[in-house]
């Protein structure tokens, strides 16, 4: 009995420090996971869209949290599309694992985002690429609108976090000589439901807006009041 209890001890423990062995080598390679999932995404998505996409550092804090500094996207031969000065992001490391993305929590920087057309060209066509090459390919099947709004929105709720922070964030669309923008200062998402103040400019008119509402990702929907701020 006593050989027996000794023996299954010794399994035991020998399958605690292989498993304990394996944890301390995930922990310490997490950055290099990160970064060889992240480099790998890069590259299709630069390959497929001919985008440049660069960002000077990313590391992991803990398993479940990730520093970017120095983002940008910046379409082949065209104006820069989207810069960002930094983001601290909580994931699911195990969905990360599985190449799946999966945001918490996050607080950006300067988040800047610029749609820029010059009589036919556009420093985002590359985002419709894919829907031309399939409606001219099935030019003689009606358009499914419904479909591509399901898949557009599953994405940007699936991106969405339910707590976050975002500073300085800005949206900017100029085609020719129109100029429109949208500066948000501070938007917060605390449990769902966010608010912000929303400066607009458009041309020389300047106007002042507070939004606010509630998001759902589970259902893909959104309430919120927009209104001015006087």
């Amino acid at each position: 009995m006593m050989k027996k209890y000794s023996s299954r001890k010794i399994i035991l423990i020998s399958v605690s420090t292989v498993l304990a062995l394996f944890l301390i080598g995930l922990y310490l390679g997490r950055n290099a996971i990160l970064h060889r999932l992240l480099d790998s995404r890069t590259q299709e998505m630069e390959l497929a869209h001919g985008i440049k996409i660069h960002y000077n550092n990313l590391e992991m804090k803990g398993l479940n949290e990730f520093v970017l500094h120095q983002l940008s996207i910046v379409p082949y031969q065209r104006d820069t599309l989207l810069t960002l000065a930094s983001a601290n992001v909580k994931v699911s490391f195990w969905k990360l694992l599985a190449k799946k993305l999966e945001i918490h929590a996050i607080e950006a920087d300067r988040l800047t985002i610029d749609f820029i057309k010059k009589d036919s060209v556009s420093n985002y066509d590359f985002l419709f690429q894919k829907e031309k090459e399939e409606s001219a390919a099935k030019s003689k099947e009606p358009n499914n609108y419904s479909k591509k709004v399901d898949k557009l929105l599953s994405l940007c709720y699936g991106l969405l976090p339910q707590n976050g922070q975002l500073k300085d964030f800005s949206i900017t669309e100029q085609k020719d000589e129109h100029f429109v923008s949208l500066t948000l200062p501070l938007f917060t998402i605390n449990k769902n439901h966010f608010e912000s103040a929303v400066q607009v400019q458009e041309d020389s008119l300047s106007q002042h807006w507070i939004v606010s509402g509630e998001l759902a990702q589970q259902t893909n929907t959104m309430k919120a009041v927009l209104h001015s701020a006087d």
